[in-house]
């Protein structure tokens, strides 16, 4: 078994248990003191150690009737295992509260009709949160679109689900009035972070790494933190790029863009 302990912003601490790490959780506890922790743990013990011996023996023999077996395959598979570190961990964790929710519903059932209506029916029940109520039933389609591909289902009841969440970013997009604002009271090298950003397109992520080496006559070539070693962006070198890269100084730093200690 795989145990967390953590404490808690509340000043109490709190314990969780998987089957092995990175698998199911079988056990979460919580409790003002170390004390009153490990007097509930005992308590939730015997539900905990069922759980763990269902969990072991599904795994010994594979479910192929239920959509708990269903996902579990997924996350054995070479699809989930080329996705990066931390989409690997919010999909599981989505995951593990699908199968606990609605683990039990067989294949079959997701081709009857009526499977559409009932899947959105569960997800709905997150719609104080829809945000989270679209990610838990979006990795659902996921799992299912990826046993259509192997004829595992004949259809997938999620395709093209409606979604719950809705965002408007108008507010967040800066004009050119915004920018001058900005601009005529920033640091040179703050400036620059922003009037690259503006002429590149790369996210702060990128544009902190971004090495001089990777800054050509004609284009900007860089790998970017977007699928690491994947995503190649490719950058026009335009008129006004070419200023502001002839105008930034060069130091004995690798980076096109640094502080003011260089």
């Amino acid at each position: 078994i795989h145990r967390v302990r953590r404490l808690r912003a509340d000043g109490g601490v709190a314990e969780y248990w998987y089957v092995w790490r990175g698998g199911p959780r079988i056990l979460h506890a919580c409790a003002g003191s170390d004390l009153l922790l490990d007097r509930e743990i005992a308590r939730r013990f015997p539900e905990a150690a069922a759980a763990y011996a269902r969990h072991h023996a599904e795994r010994k023999a594979p479910d192929r009737v239920s959509l708990y077996g269903l996902i579990t395959r997924y996350l054995q598979s070479a699809e989930y295992a080329r996705a990066a570190p931390r989409t690997r961990k919010d999909r599981r964790t989505l995951l593990d509260r699908v199968r606990n929710d609605i683990g039990e519903m067989e294949l079959r059932a997701l081709e009857a009709r009526g499977a559409r209506a009932a899947l959105l029916a569960w997800r709905d029940r997150y719609a104080g949160t829809p945000k989270t109520a679209d990610e838990l039933a979006g990795v659902a389609a996921k799992v299912m679109q990826w046993a259509v591909d192997r004829g595992e289902l004949q259809l997938n009841p999620l395709a093209g689900f409606p979604r719950l969440y809705r965002v408007n970013r108008a507010e967040a997009i800066w004009e050119e009035h915004h920018l001058a604002t900005l601009l005529a009271h920033a640091a040179p090298e703050f400036e620059r972070v922003v009037r690259l950003a503006t002429l590149s397109g790369l996210r702060l992520g990128d544009l902190i790494r971004l090495p001089w080496s990777a800054v050509g006559e004609h284009a900007i070539v860089w790998q970017t933190g977007k699928s690491p070693g994947r995503t190649t962006a490719v950058i026009p070198v335009h008129d006004e790029l070419r200023q502001l890269l002839a105008a930034i100084p060069r130091g004995e730093s690798p980076t096109v863009l640094n502080s003011a200690r260089g």
